[in-house]
């Protein structure tokens, strides 16, 4: 839990000086250069973070293609669940801490 409320200060700082677009960055760093690689979070979470930072910056999750590689197929799954998100509505839940 401290890390995550670290995190949450983090955003929250983030949130109080930046635009929008610079929180989703500083959440897209601390996600992809802190919390990914030493595996801070727990996969389920990572997935929504996946699912939320693709939606945000790609949109929809394209047709899905014959994935045999489980790691590949729950990213796209998880990607096209989020389907409905509207692009501009995608950034917020990713600066938003998530539990595990």
């Amino acid at each position: 839990l401290p890390l995550m409320s670290t995190w949450a200060d983090q955003i929250e700082a983030a949130r109080g000086q930046q635009s929008d677009a610079a929180t989703f960055d500083a959440a897209c760093s601390w996600v992809q250069d802190v919390a990914a690689p030493q595996r801070l979070l727990p996969d389920a979470c990572l997935l929504r973070l996946y699912a939320a930072f693709k939606q945000a910056t790609v949109g929809p999750a394209p047709p899905r293609s014959g994935q045999l590689d489980p790691k590949k197929r729950a990213k796209w799954q998880a990607w096209d669940a989020v389907r409905s998100l509207d692009i501009r509505e995608a950034p917020p839940p990713y600066c938003t801490p998530v539990p595990p």
